[in-house]
């Protein structure tokens, strides 16, 4: 039996791929022409945009399950157009190539940014009304819609948030910032956060794709455990050795700033800097994964502290941080 991989080189795609391996299975891990971080070992590496469409059904050949990981993120490198291009219209590619090829099962990662981050919001979960404040929520969001506008696509959507643990380097900015006693609390540091470890998110999505009937189903799929984000800052601070968390920031300028980046969002396409990092210190969110463990028995092992530690540790091993 064949997987394909989207995105195998990413935090998420090359967890995945070594746990499919682990279980058997055999995987193409498919990755994008040019690019430098390779693909676990042991799985067949095929290079292919997902912006084009002979290139990714050629890459479903045979397979029985695609598990579609990878995205843009409208990070430094890739514009407005990428975005929506390689997300949705990469997303469509997919769709077209699972059906070609007869896969058994497409399983899409999605993210909890379609349900919005600006707003406060708790027990999200899949009945929760979407409503994506930034780019890269709105393209993810049409991602999932496009996947569902084929009635005969064998699809399972997972939405997910702040993916850490062994592998991730996205973060690594701020966890360098905190033990360096550099970081300062915006306001009273009370908005909830959930934290996802990457192993139980590939447990889960493995589970998406070998439970049966669970076609054309939504699954929030985070961690157990919400936290305040004055404790989760604190949490970072004692597992990279740093002081306790100071005050020094109000509250009031950033959200300003935020409400700036928004508006520029909508009118240009262009965002302010630092603006994703806005997002997770101004976030009140929590999150239902009821569904998840009902129906796919989804059971994730980490608290919020084992993660952070988990990411200190990789980080500090990668020298990453001191």
């Amino acid at each position: 039996m064949l997987a394909l991989v989207t995105g195998a080189n990413g935090l998420v795609g090359r967890k995945l791929v070594e746990d499919l391996l682990a279980q058997g299975v055999e995987v193409r891990a498919m990755v994008r022409p040019g690019t430098r971080r390779a693909a676990p070992k042991g799985a067949t590496v095929v290079f292919a945009d997902l912006r084009d469409e002979e290139a990714v059904i050629k890459a479903t050949q045979d397979c029985s399950w695609v598990y579609h990981c990878a995205a843009s993120t409208h990070g430094a490198h890739d514009s407005l157009a990428t975005l929506f291009a390689v997300n949705v219209e990469g997303s469509r590619n997919v769709a077209k190539a699972a059906l070609a090829n007869k896969v058994r099962r497409v399983v899409y990662t999605s993210t909890g940014a379609v349900y919005g981050r600006a707003v406060s919001r708790h027990d999200i979960d899949e009945e929760t009304p979407v409503q994506p404040d930034s780019p890269y929520g709105e393209s993810k969001l049409q991602g999932e819609r496009v996947l569902l506008e084929f009635p005969d696509l064998p699809v399972v959507i997972v939405r997910t948030v702040t993916v850490w643990g062994p592998g991730m380097q996205a973060w690594a900015e701020l966890f360098r910032v905190v033990a360096d006693n550099r970081f300062r609390m915006a306001g009273a540091g009370s908005g909830m956060h959930t934290l996802t470890h990457i192993d139980d998110l590939s447990a889960g999505l493995v589970r998406c794709g070998s439970t049966p009937g669970v076609e054309r189903q939504v699954y929030v799929m985070t961690g157990h455990e919400a936290v305040a984000l004055r404790k989760l800052m604190q949490m970072m601070a004692e597992e990279t050795g740093a002081a306790p968390i100071r005050d020094g920031i109000p509250e009031a300028p950033l959200r300003i700033y935020n409400w700036i980046n928004r508006l520029t969002v909508r009118s240009f396409g262009l965002r302010v800097p630092k603006s994703d990092r806005l997002d997770f210190f101004l976030g009140d969110r929590t999150f239902n994964i009821s569904k998840a463990r009902r129906e796919l028995g989804y059971q994730p092992q980490f608290s919020a502290r084992e993660i952070v530690k988990s990411t200190a540790d990789y980080l500090r091993l990668e020298g990453l941080l001191r």
